[in-house]
């Protein structure tokens, strides 16, 4: 049986990752991620030279369709932390039956190992990282989140390096998000490690808001708080009766 191309796997997997809320996708190799990073975010190459890698992500279309699964599905309901179940299964279900051997590495754990998500990001074409440290879709700006990445046991298309993404910050000469940055840390230093984000969220919102790139892509008020102060607690509306 002939060998699936990297070009035909990738298709298989990101028309039904888009359909489930994973609306972004793009394609990388792994070994030039592999020269860019330390060793311990280093992704397997499957015994290829030059395997090609998948970043997967979504924009604001995923809160919506995880919502819809949250009211169909109790086992998701009990999970404690039910956005990254969510990707976890997604993920799981779409590449059961896919005609090669891959490995995936998700940005919610460090095992097997980590993975530089926003490094990932940069190198396919993604989205570029800000100075603030966050990541700009060209044309979603910061409203996106990075959730895993696969490494598929097929090499890649490039016949040099892929062109990173394109740089929005270096031509901003105001860099609003620095400033909000900085408001951000200095409310939060003196928090538990584990609080800083959650207790000041409004401040750290401020950050991605500060962004001229992408405001229409901003998320809904719901999808923001849940993110920045993940917790049950914000979902009543839309869990299922019970859970």
């Amino acid at each position: 049986m002939a060998e699936t191309g990297a070009k035909d796997l990738f298709e298989r997997i990101r028309h039904p990752a888009h359909e489930a809320g994973l609306d972004l996708s793009a394609a990388f190799p792994v070994d030039a991620y592999n020269r860019s990073v330390p060793d311990a975010y280093r992704l397997p190459t499957l015994g290829r030279g030059r395997p090609c890698g998948i970043v997967i992500g979504n924009s604001r279309t995923f809160w919506p369709k995880f919502l819809e699964a949250l009211r169909r599905s109790p086992r998701l309901c009990e999970s404690a932390h039910p956005v990254n179940t969510y990707v976890t299964e997604k993920l799981s279900d779409l590449l059961q039956d896919l005609p090669a051997a891959f490995e995936v590495r998700y940005a919610h754990t460090s095992k097997p190992s980590p993975v530089a998500m926003q490094r990932a990001a940069q190198i396919s074409g993604l989205a570029h990282t800000s100075p603030s440290h966050l990541s700009i879709h060209p044309e979603h700006g910061p409203w996106i989140a990075l959730r895993a990445v696969i490494v598929l046991d097929a090499d890649g298309w490039w016949a040099g390096e892929p062109a990173p993404a394109p740089d929005p910050c270096t031509p901003c000469s105001s860099k609003p998000c620095l400033e909000a940055l900085d408001r951000a840390v200095a409310a939060s230093r003196d928090e538990p490690a584990g609080e800083r984000v959650s207790r000041h969220w409004r401040l750290w919102l401020g950050v991605r808001d500060a962004c001229p790139i992408g405001r229409t892509s901003r998320y809904s008020e719901e999808q923001c708080e849940y993110h920045y102060r993940p917790s049950r607690d914000f979902l009543p509306g839309v869990l299922r009766p019970g859970c």
